[in-house]
């Protein structure tokens, strides 16, 4: 589905006319004609939401990574027992938190990727409206 960013405090209303927008037509990603508008729509891309989700993305990575952190530390001693069960399941539980470890620390470095990307977009968008607008005022 298509998602509409808009200023806070406007609104772009989906779904039928006839029902003044308050159910929207399910499957549709356009808003229905805007009288003030003409034109079925706006597209409007604000550059604060791309930083904040940057930061967002930013700051979850950092709090998965110290949560990663946290976890490598887990279990470093054996508490169960120094008999074969005990030593089977330490080493079990430690190859889990392992692997969890690193789970962890892998979708951190997601975030930090998207948190990137969207400085990118946000860069690329700004460039391409000004560029756009260039064009319309010359």
């Amino acid at each position: 589905m298509t998602d509409f960013f808009v200023l806070p405090g406007t609104r772009v209303p989906l779904g039928d006319p006839g029902g003044v927008g308050t159910s929207p037509i399910p499957g549709r990603s356009v808003p229905y004609d805007n009288p003030e508008l003409g034109d079925g729509g706006v597209v409007q891309v604000v550059d604060a939401e791309w930083a904040r989700r940057a930061q967002v993305a930013r700051e979850s990575a950092d709090s998965l990574a110290e949560v990663a952190r946290q976890v490598s530390r887990l279990l470093k001693s054996n508490v169960f027992g120094d008999c074969e069960e005990g030593r089977l399941f330490h080493s079990r539980i430690v190859s889990f938190v392992t692997e969890w470890g690193r789970s962890l620390a892998n979708q951190a470095n997601s975030l930090e990727v998207l948190s990137h990307m969207c400085k990118t977009a946000q860069g690329e968008l700004t460039e391409t409206d000004r560029a756009a607008a260039s064009d319309i005022e010359a």
